[in-house]
């Protein structure tokens, strides 16, 4: 592969690293990337084994309220958290914690106006909350029980808020469903939820439900399967085998019928009934699902929220060894190291906080790394990295993987391996293109310009938006380029809007709301102002994570034409849940201070996601798998990391760029803004 950056966005070799080395790294090409470590110098010597440090309890009032938590005791973990979230000393951090766990804690104690009240705490203090899962099945199941006058209030808000996340209105419309089926809340576009008023049934929000799946990615459609199963979990048999009897020929395949149908079939199942093999027939087709292992996880038992402590076996840390795969010599050096800092000060908080933590990197870059890696302690098993396709590929050959863990930090694994052989803990493509449809969709677009670069990180992000967009519903033109050819940009630009003049005012023709530009941004930055020039500037411009990379690595940013760009990414700079909190304030003091960026917390996250699977030499791949499931309910200073069957997923931020960087999109500022921006167009174009 040849990433083309012409001789005047150049700022030097060493700048240009990151970007670079993150285009290699998602292209699948034979080139390092980066994840998990933290070395003690960068000779890649394994630092001695210590013995775990002797645990004592911790008998502050938060100590008391996580053990609480921990063993599953959910009346007092609601009670202390409680008292920490009142106190006036309590930190950002540890009151949006509290909340969370009040949260769940009440929903599980049936304390549902509890439940709400600190809901919407916790939304108010960290407005993207009810993005996430636990904050979407507490809201949910705490409305289950209030009564239905309440319920239906705040399930008719949410259901007509387009700006609400897709998983959370697909749970406001179950309720609707559930608890009121002549719902008179009929969207008179798809997708779009209409004016109250309008005669409707559950039949007509079931159909709305659809086609607000059909229209989400994949990543979307599990979480709407996941949060209405949740939901309608919480339901009255009754109100739960009314809406089973509506469904039968033409409905059974299609959402949110297939949830209803799971969830009466688990219920049937549980009690022996005689309608299980019939319900079980009805559902049991390849594909009827987009998260495949839903119908066993279901049906066997796994109902538990991975969010939620298990008794007896509880989400915390442990002390013992992780291992990482990092460069830390060559010149891929600097990226590593910067994964290593954030590795070193995981095991460092660990350790301080009584969970003795050994962190041992081995320098890829070394001839001898496989055999120091193998050479590692019984102990050294979950292993992040490598960080090339073909260094893992070596350490499949040499059957390392059978000893070892491997989260591999690539954005994909070859065949059937991911799961089985190996993990993943990074981003793939996929992720990136989800989330920038999705938030796309938000806005009500539907239609795109695609601007591909003609080298191969271009058209694999370029034909990967195109695949993803269309089987949407989207509609989709491309205009090929070569990075390189800067001088035909202008005609390249004007081609790519349709330009033509009004007057002495440029106008543009161009039939799509959005322009996917999958490529560095050092281009783009370049590109951009081309767009302006030929009269269009409503587009909202769509990039992909090597933004991040070049947003990172810049002094001042001039964003004067970038009013309506976005892109996703895996760290938000501004964020204040208590793991990005703990990184930040780690790497602001000590020696060398520094601002942490995706490549710290990387390291950060893997070595406490390792620490809570708690791996031993008699690991299995169902026994990493299971354990996952626990682990990753932990608090992520980057974006959470999710894993179904073993294949992994995240959750990306919708990041803009901003004068110093990039900052986190706010949903309803970036709307008005682009409402603001097409109605200047309008008056000019009059």
């Amino acid at each position: 592969m040849s990433l083309s950056v012409t001789p005047h966005v150049r700022r030097g070799f060493l700048s240009a690293l990151p970007a670079l080395f993150f285009c290699l790294l998602l292209c699948g090409c034979p080139t390092t990337v980066i994840r998990g470590g933290a070395p003690s110098s960068s000779t890649g010597q394994v630092p001695p084994m210590q013995p775990p440090a002797r645990q004592t309890p911790d008998m502050s009032l938060s100590g008391q309220a996580q053990q609480a938590w921990s063993a599953g005791n959910m009346l007092e973990a609601e009670r202390l958290y409680g008292i920490i979230s009142r106190s006036p000393s309590t930190s950002h951090a540890d009151r949006l914690l509290a909340l969370e766990r009040i949260s769940l804690a009440a929903v599980e104690n049936k304390h549902a106006r509890s439940a709400l009240d600190a809901l919407e705490q916790w939304r108010a203090l960290a407005p993207s909350a009810d993005s996430l899962p636990a904050w979407q099945d507490a809201w949910g199941r705490a409305l289950m029980h209030v009564g239905d006058g309440e319920a239906l209030r705040a399930a008719e808000s949410v259901w007509n808020d387009p700006k609400r996340p897709v998983p959370l209105r697909g749970m406001a419309g179950g309720l609707l469903m559930l608890l009121k089926p002549d719902f008179a809340g009929v969207p008179s576009t798809p997708g779009t939820p209409g004016t109250p008023g309008t005669p409707g049934t559950a039949d007509v929000i079931a159909g709305e439900l659809n086609k607000l799946y059909e229209a989400s990615p994949a990543p979307v459609r599990m979480a709407l399967e996941q949060r209405l199963l949740a939901l309608f979990g919480e339901a009255q048999d009754m109100a739960l085998l009314r809406l089973s009897g509506q469904a039968g020929p033409g409905k059974d395949n299609l959402f949110p019928w297939t949830a209803v149908l799971l969830e009466d079939l688990r219920r049937e199942s549980l009690k022996n009934g005689p309608r299980a093999a019939e319900l079980a027939g009805r559902i049991d087709a390849p594909g009827v699902f987009a998260d495949a292992g839903l119908i066993k996880t279901t049906l066997g038992g796994g109902s538990q929220p991975a969010y939620l402590p298990t008794p007896g076996s509880s989400v915390t840390f442990n002390s013992g060894c992780v291992a990482l795969a990092l460069p830390l010599s060559g010149p891929f050096a600097p990226i590593g190291q910067k994964v290593a800092k954030g590795a070193n000060l995981a095991g460092s908080q660990l350790s301080r906080n009584g969970t003795a933590v050994t962190v041992a990197v081995v320098d890829t870059e070394s001839p001898d790394w496989l055999e120091r890696l193998a050479a590692l302690p019984p102990q050294c098993v979950a292993v992040g990295g490598p960080l090339r396709a073909e260094s893992f590929a070596t350490a499949k050959n040499r059957n390392l993987t059978s000893g070892k863990a491997f989260f591999a930090f690539l954005p994909g694994l070859e065949g059937t391996d991911e799961g089985r052989v190996a993990w993943r803990f990074f981003s793939s493509p996929d992720d990136q293109i989800s989330a920038v449809l999705r938030f796309a969709g938000q806005l009500g677009i539907s239609s795109y310009g695609v601007l591909m670069p003609d080298d191969a990180y271009g058209q694999r992000m370029s034909n990967l938006f195109v695949r993803s967009a269309e089987s949407g519903g989207g509609k989709v033109t491309i205009t090929s380029y070569s990075p390189g050819a800067s001088t035909n940009w202008s005609s390249l630009m004007s081609g790519f809007v349709g330009s033509y003049m009004v007057g002495k005012t440029p106008m543009s023709s161009a039939s799509f709301q959005a322009a996917f530009l999958p490529d560095s941004w050092q281009n783009v930055e370049s590109m951009v102002p081309y767009l302006f020039y030929h009269g269009e500037d409503r587009l909202v411009l769509m990039g992909t994570a090597l933004w991040e990379q070049g947003l990172s690595n810049k002094g001042r940013i001039n964003t004067q034409n970038m009013d309506l760009a976005i892109f996703p990414g895996a760290w938000n700079p501004l964020a204040s849940n208590p793991a990005a909190t703990a990184l930040i304030s780690g790497l602001s003091t000590g020696e060398t201070p520094d601002s942490p960026d995706v490549w710290n917390a990387i390291g950060y996250d893997f070595v406490r996601f390792a620490s809570a699977l708690n791996l031993n030499a008699g690991w299995t791949p169902q026994l990493v798998n299971e354990r996952i499931t626990a682990a990753q309910a932990m608090d992520w200073s980057m974006a959470p990391i999710h894993w179904s069957q073993g294949k992994a997923a995240q959750q990306l931020f919708i990041l803009h760029p901003t004068a110093a960087g990039f900052e986190l999109v706010d949903g309803q500022t970036f709307k008005q803004r682009l409402d603001e921006i097409k109605a200047r167009y309008a008056r000019r174009k009059k």
